[in-house]
């Protein structure tokens, strides 16, 4: 069977997140009770086959080339759709931007200095402090080349690389979150910044497996969050109460 939200089909075992915002955990497909689906908008619908992704695949087996201009423009239109405004977007230098695919990724170089992740299935935007010369993808092993500084590498492969992470500003209306809950396999390197109508509310070292953590008391209109570390994190969620955490 297969879960949908409105057009999307959600992946069993990865976090995701909704039309206002939310995101939900990644166990929330054996958490969440049927009421709990309904709540949030999710159907089941009869297996679909997810063999392949329409936005690299014009159907199963037939692969779509990123240097056709439809498609390259379709990935341009995603990313400024909802997640960059027109002025970010510009600071990238459009005109110079070389795409590569790598798996359910878009990896842009631009400008000759750095360069970009755009994450087609979750919608996530990362940056990278380094540029490629060149690049190509392998879909026999699924291994993206690059040339960076006049050697060849392997992207996504080697030591782990530190990150910054801020997210968009949410309109929390005085809501009076309590607590937060960032659901991770395990954490040792991570910190996170909360603020609240643009001061710092706190600075978290996360540490362990899904830690749960007291908010001092605020109010506020504006929050956003900011993430530094090397840890995989899934999501975070802020709640009134434990209780809803929990539940």
């Amino acid at each position: 069977m297969a879960y949908k939200y409105k057009e999307r089909t959600l992946k069993v075992g990865k976090a995701w997140q909704d039309d206002d915002g939310f995101k939900h955990p990644y166990n929330w497909s054996s958490s969440w009770s049927a009421d709990d689906l309904k709540k949030w908008g999710v159907s089941i619908e009869a297996d679909v086959d997810t063999s392949y992704d329409d936005k690299f695949y014009w159907a199963k087996g037939i692969e779509r080339k990123l240097a056709d201009e439809n498609v390259v423009d379709e990935i341009r239109y995603e990313l400024k759709k909802d997640l960059l405004s027109e002025d970010y977007w510009q600071s990238f230098d459009p005109s110079t931007v070389q795409g590569y695919r790598y798996n359910e990724f878009y990896v842009g170089f631009y400008g000759g200095t750095a360069g970009f992740v755009f994450d087609l299935r979750r919608g996530d935007f990362f940056e990278l402090d380094f540029y490629a010369d060149a690049g190509y993808f392998d879909s026999a092993n699924g291994t993206l080349y690059l040339m960076v500084d006049n050697e060849l590498v392997k992207f996504d492969e080697g030591s782990v690389l530190n990150y910054e992470w801020v997210s968009k500003q949410f309109d929390i209306n005085a809501i009076t979150f309590s607590c937060m809950k960032v659901f991770a396999p395990n954490l040792s390197a991570t910190n996170v910044i909360l603020h609240v109508d643009g001061e710092q509310l706190a600075s978290i070292p996360l540490v362990g497996a899904d830690p749960f953590v007291r908010l001092p008391a605020f109010r506020g209109s504006r929050l956003h969050i900011e993430l530094s570390g090397s840890d995989e994190i899934e999501s975070i969620a802020l709640a009134t109460s434990p209780g809803e955490l929990n539940g």
